[in-house]
């Protein structure tokens, strides 16, 4: 039987990250952080203008809000990629590449 873990209490940034690193535990496998930046701002622009809501209801936010958002820092990322400066053929053999890695180190 599925064992229930209670979040609440926390502040709300790191909830997630919190409950990925319980849900790898849980399961017996190792999390693999990624931080995924862009540095090209124009680039990052026009992507927040062009993107494409996949889940009914929701809302794009506009870049104000992309721009408000609080990001957790990527200190401890095991891979960072720069979307700005790699394709995204790039950053999948970069993921594969790490994946493989922390295989190896189990």
């Amino acid at each position: 039987m599925p064992t229930l873990k209670s979040l609440t209490g926390l502040p709300g940034v790191g909830k997630t990250t919190i409950a990925r690193q319980v849900a790898a535990d849980d399961a017996g496998s190792r999390l693999l952080r990624d931080g995924l930046t862009c540095s090209d701002r124009d680039a990052h622009r026009r992507r927040i203008g062009s993107g494409q809501v996949d889940l009914p209801g929701r809302v794009r936010p506009d870049r104000l809000a992309v721009q408000g958002h609080l990001y957790e820092s990527m200190m401890d990322a095991d891979v960072t990629l720069d979307t700005g400066l790699i394709s995204v053929e790039a950053a999948a053999e970069r993921l594969s590449q790490a994946l493989e890695a922390a295989k190896q180190e189990s």
